[in-house]
Protein backbone atom coordinates (compact mmCIF):
# COMPACT_ATOMS: atom_id res chain seq x y z
CA UNK A 1 0.00 0.00 0.00
CA UNK A 2 1.79 3.22 -1.17
CA UNK A 3 1.30 6.33 1.67
CA UNK A 4 3.00 9.71 1.99
CA UNK A 5 3.27 11.22 4.92
CA UNK A 6 4.31 14.73 6.23
CA UNK A 7 5.15 16.21 9.64
CA UNK A 8 7.58 14.64 12.95
CA UNK A 9 6.64 10.74 13.48
CA UNK A 10 6.63 11.37 16.90
CA UNK A 11 4.21 13.70 17.06
CA UNK A 12 0.03 12.23 16.96
CA UNK A 13 -0.67 10.75 13.80
CA UNK A 14 -3.47 11.50 11.26
CA UNK A 15 -4.87 9.11 8.83
CA UNK A 16 -6.16 10.85 5.86
CA UNK A 17 -8.45 8.64 3.66
CA UNK A 18 -9.35 9.66 0.08
CA UNK A 19 -12.86 8.85 -1.58
CA UNK A 20 -13.43 6.69 -4.61
CA UNK A 21 -11.61 7.08 -7.89
CA UNK A 22 -9.49 9.97 -5.94
CA UNK A 23 -5.77 9.21 -4.41
CA UNK A 24 -3.28 9.78 -1.46
CA UNK A 25 -1.92 13.54 -3.18
CA UNK A 26 -5.92 15.16 -2.88
CA UNK A 27 -5.09 16.19 0.69
CA UNK A 28 -2.10 17.99 -0.92
CA UNK A 29 -3.17 21.48 0.19
CA UNK A 30 -4.47 21.03 3.21
CA UNK A 31 -1.72 19.59 4.37
CA UNK A 32 0.04 22.28 3.43
CA UNK A 33 -0.98 24.48 5.76
CA UNK A 34 -1.82 22.29 8.78
CA UNK A 35 1.56 20.84 8.67
CA UNK A 36 3.37 24.06 9.32
CA UNK A 37 1.73 23.56 13.00
CA UNK A 38 3.91 20.92 13.68
CA UNK A 39 2.06 19.12 15.87
CA UNK A 40 0.83 16.10 14.40
CA UNK A 41 2.12 13.38 11.70
CA UNK A 42 -0.37 13.63 8.68
CA UNK A 43 -0.64 9.73 6.75
CA UNK A 44 -2.53 9.34 3.18
CA UNK A 45 -2.80 6.06 2.11
CA UNK A 46 -3.83 5.18 -1.17
CA UNK A 47 -6.28 2.53 -0.75
CA UNK A 48 -5.97 -0.30 -3.15
CA UNK A 49 -6.75 -0.07 -6.68
CA UNK A 50 -6.46 3.76 -6.41
CA UNK A 51 -3.31 6.16 -7.15
CA UNK A 52 -0.20 4.61 -6.98
CA UNK A 53 -1.46 1.14 -4.87
CA UNK A 54 -1.57 -1.81 -6.98
CA UNK A 55 -4.95 -3.45 -7.95
CA UNK A 56 -5.08 -6.75 -5.72
CA UNK A 57 -5.33 -9.94 -6.85
CA UNK A 58 -7.25 -12.87 -4.80
CA UNK A 59 -8.91 -10.34 -3.08
CA UNK A 60 -11.90 -7.55 -2.91
CA UNK A 61 -12.65 -4.31 -2.91
CA UNK A 62 -15.46 -4.09 0.09
CA UNK A 63 -15.35 -2.33 2.95
CA UNK A 64 -13.96 -4.58 4.98
CA UNK A 65 -10.87 -5.19 2.53
CA UNK A 66 -10.19 -1.59 2.90
CA UNK A 67 -10.27 -2.05 6.96
CA UNK A 68 -7.93 -4.65 6.67
CA UNK A 69 -5.90 -2.56 4.66
CA UNK A 70 -5.93 0.35 6.80
CA UNK A 71 -5.19 -1.49 9.75
CA UNK A 72 -2.27 -3.13 8.88
CA UNK A 73 -0.67 0.39 7.42
CA UNK A 74 -1.30 1.63 11.10
CA UNK A 75 -0.06 -1.79 12.54
CA UNK A 76 3.28 -2.16 10.76
CA UNK A 77 4.11 1.00 10.62
CA UNK A 78 3.58 1.70 14.51
CA UNK A 79 1.38 4.46 13.98
CA UNK A 80 -1.15 4.33 16.76
CA UNK A 81 -2.96 5.55 18.39
CA UNK A 82 -4.53 7.76 15.35
CA UNK A 83 -6.94 10.10 14.27
CA UNK A 84 -8.97 9.20 11.20
CA UNK A 85 -10.37 11.53 8.71
CA UNK A 86 -11.65 10.95 5.05
CA UNK A 87 -14.36 12.02 2.54
CA UNK A 88 -16.92 10.12 0.67
CA UNK A 89 -16.04 6.21 0.97
CA UNK A 90 -13.09 7.66 3.12
CA UNK A 91 -15.14 9.05 5.18
CA UNK A 92 -17.13 5.59 5.67
CA UNK A 93 -14.17 3.67 5.82
CA UNK A 94 -12.70 5.88 8.69
CA UNK A 95 -16.38 5.53 10.54
CA UNK A 96 -16.67 1.82 9.93
CA UNK A 97 -13.08 1.67 11.13
CA UNK A 98 -13.93 3.15 14.20
CA UNK A 99 -16.51 1.10 15.21
CA UNK A 100 -14.24 -2.37 14.54
CA UNK A 101 -11.09 -1.03 16.24
CA UNK A 102 -11.90 1.34 18.77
Amino acid sequence: MHFVEWGPREALTVVLVHGVRDHCRTWDDLIARLAMLGDYHFVAPDLRGHGDSDWVQGSGYRYFDYLYDLQQLIEQNDLGPVILAGHSLGGAIASFFAGVFP
